[in-house]
């Protein structure tokens, strides 16, 4: 598919277990990668949060970066900025985009996530926004959706091939079900004899 539209960076969402609401998305180049891999959790949009705001269809978007992509203690997320820029920029002179830019969709990096914002970017008196426009006049109300992505994978392939990076501290909710519960042994002990002496429940 995309080598029939021409098409370089894609999004595929994965839904695998049916009985838990599991939702991953890939990034990645076509057809060589590298692709990324991760857990979306937390969507909501614009109707859940009763946002207001619009901006326009094939309007080009500023897209931000927190100051922890650029880290070199993470070279991880420096790959995924990469991959998120040229997957969320709109390419130059491309025949549909528009000629101004009028929302700003934002990442950020916070406790092992990346957290997306989408804001609409308004002229605070004329509610409107113009390239003329002095920056102490414009806001930003935020739009939707949002969403946080747990980064679980890298690969040097298109969503597969060699694992350049790994996200250790990730476990999915399919490994917390087939995890068997430890046995409680000291509570068992406690109820019984409370059971059977009529005494208060004692808890440890």
């Amino acid at each position: 598919m995309c080598y029939e539209r021409s098409c370089n960076n894609f999004l595929y969402f994965e839904s695998r277990n049916h009985k838990v609401t599991d939702l991953y998305m890939w990034l990645s180049k076509s057809p060589n990668g590298p692709s990324f891999k991760f857990a979306v959790n937390s969507i909501h949009a614009m109707e859940d949060l009763k946002f207001t705001g619009n901006c326009l269809k094939f309007s080009r978007p500023f897209v931000s970066f927190d100051a922890t992509f650029d880290d070199p203690e993470y070279p991880h997320l420096q790959l995924c900025r990469e991959m998120l820029s040229h997957t969320f920029n709109t390419p130059k002179n491309h025949p549909k985009s528009k000629p101004f830019i009028d929302h700003v969709i934002s990442f950020t990096y916070f406790e092992g996530k990346i957290w997306f914002r989408n804001y609409q970017v308004l002229n605070q008196q004329e509610q409107m926004f113009k390239s003329t426009d002095d920056i102490s006049k414009l806001v930003l109300i935020e739009i939707g959706p949002r969403f946080t992505l747990t980064p679980i994978k890298a690969f040097q392939g298109s969503m597969g091939g060699e694992a350049l990076w790994q996200n250790h501290l990730y476990v999915g909710s399919v490994t917390l079900l087939s995890t068997p519960l430890p046995r409680i042994d000291n509570v068992y002990m406690a109820v019984s004899d409370a059971v059977h002496d009529n005494t208060p429940l004692q808890y440890y």
